[in-house]
This record gives structure tokens, C-alpha cells and sequence, in this order.
């Protein structure tokens, strides 16, 4: 897959999770974008290639906790979303966000 395949799945991929759990907030079309390659430096993950995707503030509208409207990881190996974190200071991890939609496919077939 070539970068810009890639960044352009990311990117997809971000702004459906965003759409999903951020709120009216989290207005991500007039923001600055950084798309960076790190390593995990510690832990079992370590050696491990993920990408952040950053979004950056783009209002004064709302206090944030965070200098940041949202901050999305991927895995590089997997293209999988690991952890987001909202610039409000809340976060989620993966195992979170897919416990969050099997909620909600249950409360839809009820």
C-alpha cells in the first residue's frame, strides 16, 4: 500500500471513530492534520511501530484539557486502532470502543 493509501484509510478509519464517539465538539474539518511514525519505547509493546494521527485545535469555542482536539493511534503491522484520546481528556482503548458497539447492537435487537 502506498503512503497516501494509507494515510487516506487512517484518515477514513479516524473520522468514523471521531463521528462515532466524540460529540458536536469535535469538529475536525477546518484543523490541522499531523500524520507521525513512532516506536513504543517500554513495555510489552515494545519495538512496536504505531502512528499517531493528530488532530489539532482548530477553535477557541470550548476549553480543552488537552492542547489537541483528538489524538489517534494505529498499529503500523495491523492497521488496527489501538487508543484515541480526545482532547477533553477522556480516551479509549480499543477493547473499550468495540465494547461500547456490542452494547449497542444489543440495545437495537431489543
Amino acid at each position: 500500500m502506498s503512503k497516501i493509501e494509507r494515510d487516506n484509510t487512517m484518515l477514513d478509519l479516524a473520522i468514523k471513530v471521531i463521528l462515532e464517539f466524540g460529540d458536536e465538539r469535535y469538529d475536525i474539518e477546518r484543523v490541522n492534520l499531523n500524520i507521525s511514525c513512532q516506536v513504543v519505547s517500554n513495555g510489552e509493546n515494545k519495538g512496536r511501530v504505531y502512528y499517531e494521527v493528530l488532530y489539532e485545535c482548530g477553535t477557541t469555542k470550548y476549553s480543552w484539557e488537552w492542547n489537541y482536539l483528538v489524538k489517534i493511534y494505529f498499529w503500523k503491522d495491523t492497521g488496527s486502532i489501538d487508543y484515541v484520546v480526545f482532547g477533553d481528556g477522556s480516551n479509549l482503548l480499543k477493547k473499550d470502543m468495540e465494547a461500547i458497539r456490542n452494547e449497542q447492537k444489543q440495545k437495537k435487537w431489543t
